[in-house]
Protein backbone atom coordinates (compact mmCIF):
# COMPACT_ATOMS: atom_id res chain seq x y z
CA UNK A 1 0.00 0.00 0.00
CA UNK A 2 1.50 3.51 -1.02
CA UNK A 3 1.03 6.62 0.84
CA UNK A 4 0.77 9.67 -1.02
CA UNK A 5 0.31 13.10 0.62
CA UNK A 6 -2.22 15.19 -0.74
CA UNK A 7 -2.51 18.64 1.84
CA UNK A 8 -3.77 17.26 5.31
CA UNK A 9 -5.04 14.07 3.78
CA UNK A 10 -2.83 11.03 3.20
CA UNK A 11 -4.24 8.46 0.75
CA UNK A 12 -4.01 4.84 0.72
CA UNK A 13 -3.86 3.66 -2.66
CA UNK A 14 -2.58 0.14 -4.19
CA UNK A 15 -2.37 -0.65 -7.78
CA UNK A 16 -4.55 2.36 -8.72
CA UNK A 17 -7.20 1.80 -6.06
CA UNK A 18 -8.03 4.46 -3.15
CA UNK A 19 -8.70 2.47 -0.17
CA UNK A 20 -8.77 4.84 2.10
CA UNK A 21 -7.70 7.95 3.76
CA UNK A 22 -6.52 9.72 6.64
CA UNK A 23 -6.65 13.85 7.99
CA UNK A 24 -8.65 16.68 7.06
CA UNK A 25 -8.84 19.24 4.31
CA UNK A 26 -12.05 20.91 3.25
CA UNK A 27 -10.67 20.91 -0.46
CA UNK A 28 -9.27 18.18 -1.80
CA UNK A 29 -7.82 17.54 -5.54
CA UNK A 30 -6.74 13.90 -6.07
CA UNK A 31 -3.53 13.20 -7.99
CA UNK A 32 -3.46 11.75 -11.18
CA UNK A 33 -2.63 7.32 -11.49
CA UNK A 34 -5.91 6.54 -9.37
CA UNK A 35 -8.32 4.93 -11.35
CA UNK A 36 -10.94 3.63 -9.02
CA UNK A 37 -12.09 5.29 -5.53
CA UNK A 38 -13.33 1.99 -3.55
CA UNK A 39 -16.76 1.60 -1.60
CA UNK A 40 -16.81 4.26 1.89
CA UNK A 41 -13.64 5.93 1.23
CA UNK A 42 -14.60 9.00 2.28
CA UNK A 43 -17.64 7.86 4.31
CA UNK A 44 -19.02 10.59 6.75
CA UNK A 45 -16.32 13.15 6.46
CA UNK A 46 -17.98 16.23 7.52
CA UNK A 47 -14.93 18.36 6.80
CA UNK A 48 -15.14 17.51 3.10
CA UNK A 49 -16.67 20.47 0.90
CA UNK A 50 -15.22 20.18 -2.07
CA UNK A 51 -13.40 17.79 -4.50
CA UNK A 52 -11.80 17.21 -7.91
CA UNK A 53 -11.58 13.86 -8.99
CA UNK A 54 -8.36 13.29 -12.14
CA UNK A 55 -9.18 12.14 -15.56
CA UNK A 56 -8.65 8.10 -15.68
CA UNK A 57 -11.01 7.74 -12.68
CA UNK A 58 -13.60 5.29 -13.66
CA UNK A 59 -15.67 3.54 -10.69
CA UNK A 60 -16.84 5.65 -7.81
CA UNK A 61 -17.32 2.47 -5.09
CA UNK A 62 -20.60 2.20 -2.91
CA UNK A 63 -21.46 4.93 -0.36
CA UNK A 64 -17.66 6.81 -1.38
CA UNK A 65 -19.27 9.97 -0.09
CA UNK A 66 -22.17 8.92 1.72
CA UNK A 67 -22.81 11.13 4.84
CA UNK A 68 -20.52 14.25 3.27
CA UNK A 69 -23.51 16.67 5.05
CA UNK A 70 -21.05 19.94 4.23
CA UNK A 71 -20.01 18.72 0.13
CA UNK A 72 -21.06 21.12 -1.83
CA UNK A 73 -18.70 21.07 -5.06
CA UNK A 74 -17.71 17.59 -6.65
CA UNK A 75 -16.09 17.64 -10.26
CA UNK A 76 -16.00 14.40 -11.98
CA UNK A 77 -14.09 13.10 -14.63
CA UNK A 78 -14.91 12.43 -18.05
CA UNK A 79 -13.62 8.70 -17.41
CA UNK A 80 -15.82 7.92 -15.14
CA UNK A 81 -18.06 5.08 -15.96
CA UNK A 82 -19.85 3.88 -12.64
CA UNK A 83 -21.25 5.73 -10.01
CA UNK A 84 -21.63 2.96 -7.16
CA UNK A 85 -24.99 2.73 -5.27
CA UNK A 86 -25.25 5.44 -2.19
CA UNK A 87 -22.56 7.75 -3.98
CA UNK A 88 -23.75 10.81 -2.92
CA UNK A 89 -26.14 9.60 -0.01
CA UNK A 90 -27.25 12.14 2.59
CA UNK A 91 -24.62 14.93 1.00
CA UNK A 92 -27.14 17.64 1.85
CA UNK A 93 -25.11 20.82 0.68
CA UNK A 94 -24.76 19.31 -2.31
CA UNK A 95 -26.08 22.18 -5.18
CA UNK A 96 -25.19 20.82 -8.70
CA UNK A 97 -23.07 18.01 -10.72
CA UNK A 98 -22.39 16.93 -14.13
CA UNK A 99 -22.40 13.42 -14.89
CA UNK A 100 -19.74 12.15 -17.51
CA UNK A 101 -20.89 11.08 -20.90
CA UNK A 102 -19.70 7.45 -20.55
CA UNK A 103 -21.91 6.54 -17.32
CA UNK A 104 -24.94 4.73 -18.08
CA UNK A 105 -27.08 4.27 -14.93
CA UNK A 106 -28.06 6.44 -12.17
CA UNK A 107 -28.09 3.27 -9.35
CA UNK A 108 -30.07 3.38 -6.22
CA UNK A 109 -29.84 6.06 -3.40
CA UNK A 110 -27.35 7.65 -5.40
CA UNK A 111 -28.48 10.92 -4.70
CA UNK A 112 -31.41 10.45 -1.92
CA UNK A 113 -30.96 13.22 1.09
CA UNK A 114 -29.66 15.50 -1.47
CA UNK A 115 -31.91 18.38 -0.30
CA UNK A 116 -29.94 20.64 -1.68
CA UNK A 117 -29.33 19.29 -5.28
CA UNK A 118 -31.10 21.97 -7.69
CA UNK A 119 -28.94 21.01 -10.81
CA UNK A 120 -27.85 17.78 -12.70
CA UNK A 121 -26.55 17.12 -15.62
CA UNK A 122 -27.59 14.13 -17.51
CA UNK A 123 -25.55 12.03 -19.84
CA UNK A 124 -27.19 12.24 -23.34
CA UNK A 125 -27.33 8.27 -23.57
CA UNK A 126 -28.04 7.68 -20.14
CA UNK A 127 -29.86 3.83 -20.01
CA UNK A 128 -31.71 4.34 -16.77
CA UNK A 129 -32.03 5.53 -13.21
CA UNK A 130 -32.92 3.33 -10.58
CA UNK A 131 -35.39 2.96 -7.71
CA UNK A 132 -34.89 5.72 -4.94
CA UNK A 133 -31.93 7.34 -6.65
CA UNK A 134 -33.25 10.67 -5.63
Amino acid sequence: MEEIKVGNVTLKVKDGSLYGISGQEAHVVLPEGITRIMARVFYECEWLESIVIPEGVTKLGNNVFNGCKNLKSVTLPGTLRDLGEQTFLRCGSLQEIVIPEKVRKIKKYVFYGCKSLERITFPEKLAGIEESAF
